[in-house]
């Protein structure tokens, strides 16, 4: 009967890809009009995929310009503000503040500036740098983890769709009250190519019906031949 059971879990990946939402814009932490950005122009769509009954991990692909989430040129962490408050490529003042929102769900709680960093943190993304061609400031990245709250976002899975967006928590150690303007593009730097995001949900699935049945039926075959077994012993 175990084994029927273990058999019937299976792991599997719910994907989809949207068009980037071609937000141009900032976010401010401790200002609930503008702390989040959409990170696509659609929901993403699971409909037609199969059902989950629990979450393990969350993935999401995309693309930020002048996130200041990375450890810019200098490669060290100048949170809370880089020490010439000028320093192009190295203003990296929203490490650990940007966070993926899935239906309005936070996928990582906020930690203080002094806590470990939460998997599904959107760090990264470097500040643009003038002295560079725009398209390096195109940034994609995949960014992977266990979320927190993964039966809240399972709940919201249930209709088939989820709506993402970047959700700047600011510290909980400080105001964060400065303002982080980024682009999340739609297209290629004077292009019509598109730029997509991808949001991939990893979890166990739900046991078919037909499998259902499977096992009820093979917990009674082996309900069965124990008592045949039993039988012959006496």
């Amino acid at each position: 009967m175990l084994c029927g059971v273990a058999h019937a879990q299976q792991t599997l990946t719910l994907s989809d890809t949207e068009q980037q939402s071609n937000f141009n814009g900032y976010t401010q932490g401790n200002d609930p009009n503008h702390n989040t950005a959409p990170i696509t122009t659609q929901p993403f769509h699971f409909t037609g995929q199969a059902q989950l009954a629990s979450i393990t991990s969350v993935s999401i692909t995309l693309t930020i310009f002048d996130g200041d989430t990375g450890l810019g040129l200098n490669g060290i962490d100048d949170t809370p503000y880089p020490p010439d408050g000028t320093t192009h490529g190295d203003d990296d003042d929203f490490i650990n503040t940007l966070h993926l929102r899935l239906d309005g769900i936070d996928t990582a709680n906020v930690p203080g500036s002094a806590s470990p960093p939460a998997s599904l943190l959107l760090n990264g993304f470097n500040s643009y740098d003038p002295n560079t061609p725009i398209p390096q400031g195109f940034i994609t990245r995949t960014i992977t983890g266990m979320p927190d709250n993964a039966a809240a976002i399972l709940a919201a899975l249930q209709d088939g769709t989820l709506i993402a967006q970047i959700f700047d928590a600011g510290f909980t150690d400080r105001s964060n009250s400065s303002q982080n303007g980024f682009v999340v593009p739609s297209t290629q730097y004077q292009s019509a190519t598109p730029i997509f995001a991808t949001l991939a949900i990893t979890g166990t699935t739900v046991p078919e019906p037909g499998t259902l049945t499977w096992i009820g039926a093979a917990a009674m075959g082996a309900l069965g031949v124990m008592a045949r077994q039993r039988r012959k012993r006496k």
